[in-house]
């Protein structure tokens, strides 16, 4: 069956999201930020390729969180398929701190503050 025929699309359609979704995370990590050329991560034991600290290391968490001024969606999908990723490749490490080392040190979006009053100029 073709990528092109429609029965092939069809039962693409027909899986649930979560499996595509999950499929496309499990290949993501192989694909980094275009400008991510240094302090890439080592898989599966999630080191850095350059100083060996768990990865991302400071310097690969400094030049994200640049990239995450003007691309914070990418960088954060692209952050967790690595995590999805160290979940399998790390299965003695607690998925807290994975989380963590790989998520939680995004600089977090304020929410709006805005009332319904400020929001339509009453």
């Amino acid at each position: 069956m073709s990528h092109h025929d429609p029965q092939h699309k069809a039962a693409k359609a027909a899986e649930p999201l979560s499996e595509r979704l999950l499929e496309r995370l499990r290949r993501a990590p192989r694909v980094v930020l275009p400008t991510l050329r240094h302090h890439l991560p080592v898989v599966p034991d999630w080191r850095c390729r350059d100083c060996a600290q768990p990865w991302p290391c400071p310097s690969s968490q400094d030049h994200l969180r640049h990239e995450h001024l003007t691309a914070p969606a990418t960088v954060f999908q692209y952050l967790a398929a690595c995590y999805t990723r160290a979940l399998t490749d790390l299965p003695a490490a607690a998925g807290s701190t994975l989380h963590e080392r790989f998520l939680g040190w995004l600089p977090r979006r304020q929410p709006h503050n805005r009332t319904p009053e400020r929001r339509y100029g009453q």
